[in-house]
């Protein structure tokens, strides 16, 4: 029992060197918690991969609804435009009729 002791004292095989400790605390804290924090990670990019995607699908989607929008905007406004050319000409032959017709 003295032998062990004495043994313990001088820093035998039950002691526990610096080293020991910090490959103990490594394996049993560090290595796990580095594994969860790079899964945690790889989810993180995987989730931010697929939400930039589904931007872009949305911003795609956007794009083309707002061109088919101001295509037909544009048709619009050359209908408009050809009733209202078409209205001052009728304006105008009218008048140049009533002036024809009905000289001063």
């Amino acid at each position: 029992m003295k032998e062990k002791f004495k043994e313990q004292m001088r820093g035998g095989p039950m002691t526990k060197t610096l080293g020991d400790i910090t490959s103990e605390l490594t394996e049993r804290i560090l290595a796990p918690a580095k594994a969860e924090s790079e899964r945690l990670l790889q989810e993180a990019k995987e989730e931010a991969r697929k939400i930039v995607v589904d931007a872009e699908r949305e911003a795609l989607r956007m794009r083309e609804n707002a061109k088919k929008e101001a295509e037909a905007a544009m048709k619009q406004m050359e209908s408009d435009m050809n009733t209202a050319a078409r209205n001052f000409i009728l304006m105008v032959q009218e008048k140049l009729e009533q002036t024809i017709v009905q000289p001063t």
